[in-house]
């Protein structure tokens, strides 16, 4: 099992630690001690069902997953029918950044990690506050001494018009924006950001496919050249 701390404590069950790249806690007489804040992995020996430390292992988890029953439903017994809920309409933000730098399009070489690091860079500056990052627009003029951004080369004067959703949003949800965005009016450049952090991105230049540019540690981005409907 990997649980936290507080998890470890509160079911019950002995066991030890795994050292592995995740764990950072250690038990010392019997007592568990945290060198990081991060899970652990235990393991609990469960071969022998006639031992105590069997059944009550048995009993802890299967309190433990009394507690989930709330999550588990038939297609036919849906879950606002068995607890209280709110459901609430998610409506998209809409914000039109005008007079802004956008570049041309996707870097022509898939090997020019630093082209796709700076067009990255751009996508994550279009998300910051309300209207997006001052660096991109057109009369940005800061001094260099206060900030050193510039935005990918070959960019021109132009709008860009972002989308954004927050709430539980579903596989299919995302399909279809991404299909509908396909079959619109063609335009230069398309990027999709999913986020449950923030919405700055970390780039691992490695994690590439035909449409995917990168993954991101906060969640997953696509950047791709609108295509015409098929």
């Amino acid at each position: 099992m990997k649980i936290p701390k507080e998890r470890y404590q509160t079911l019950g069950i002995s066991g030890k630690e795994v050292h592995g790249a995740y764990s950072r806690w250690s038990f010392v007489s019997g007592a568990l001690r945290a060198n990081k804040t991060a899970t652990p992995d235990v393991q609990v020996n469960l071969k022998d069902k006639t031992t105590k430390l069997y059944s009550r292992a048995k009993d802890a988890l299967e309190r433990w997953d009394k507690a989930w029953d709330i999550w588990t439903t038939e297609v036919s017994d849906p879950p606002k029918s068995q607890s209280p809920h709110i459901i609430k309409k998610v409506e998209p933000e809409t914000v039109l950044l005008n007079d802004v730098l956008v570049p041309s399009g996707l870097p022509l070489e898939e090997d020019e990690d630093e082209a796709w690091v700076e067009l990255f860079e751009w996508v994550g500056m279009c998300t910051i506050g309300a209207n997006g990052s001052p660096r991109i627009t057109s009369t940005d003029q800061i001094n260099p001494y206060i900030s050193t951004y510039s935005v990918p080369d070959g960019s021109n004067t132009g709008s860009v018009t972002r989308f954004r959703w927050e709430g539980l949003l579903p596989n299919n949800f995302i399909r279809d924006t991404i299909q509908v965005a396909r079959e619109g009016d063609q335009t230069g450049l398309v990027a999709f950001s999913m986020s449950t952090f923030d919405h700055v991105p970390f780039h691992l230049p490695r994690s590439r496919c035909e449409s995917c540019a990168g993954v991101f540690r906060s969640g997953a981005w696509a950047l791709v050249e609108s295509t015409p409907p098929a």
